[in-house]
């Protein structure tokens, strides 16, 4: 009897950490398409590195003249290093590479990068919404 608590215990304590990875929900993964629906690339959802790498590429951190410090955001480096971490495979013929990145016509790398602030968005609304049940 004792032995069949401990199985049922150790099922229970499975199914409690089930999903704990963030690349394990459905939406992690997802395409980005242009206005007449052909594929661009293929898009994973922000994970913490992709975060840090984000901060150290686009902030700047400043003094104001009454010595408050202030963190500054260039937004055209954000969106560079924000589709060079997400996206995982495009349709253009290089590499995703901040360089590369940085020569994408602005129409696709600010629909690219709109889309991933998009559907970040509501990745993180989703996992909050979970953690809260």
């Amino acid at each position: 009897m004792k032995k069949e608590k401990q199985a049922v215990k150790k099922v229970s304590k499975k199914q409690k950490f089930k999903n704990c990875f963030i690349d394990e929900k459905i939406d992690f993964n997802y395409s980005v398409e242009d206005e007449d629906g052909d594929w661009i690339a293929d898009v994973h959802a922000l994970t913490p590195k992709d975060m840090s790498y984000i901060r150290r590429r686009s902030f700047t951190m400043v003094t104001t003249e009454d010595g408050t410090p202030r963190t500054e955001v260039d937004e055209f480096l954000y969106d560079i290093a924000l589709i060079k971490t997400a996206v995982d495979k495009w349709v253009f013929d290089r590499d995703i590479t901040f360089d590369e990145v940085n020569l994408l016509d602005k129409a696709y790398r600010t629909l690219i990068a709109k889309e991933i602030m998009t559907r970040d968005n509501i990745f993180k609304t989703n996992q909050s919404s979970i953690l809260e049940n």
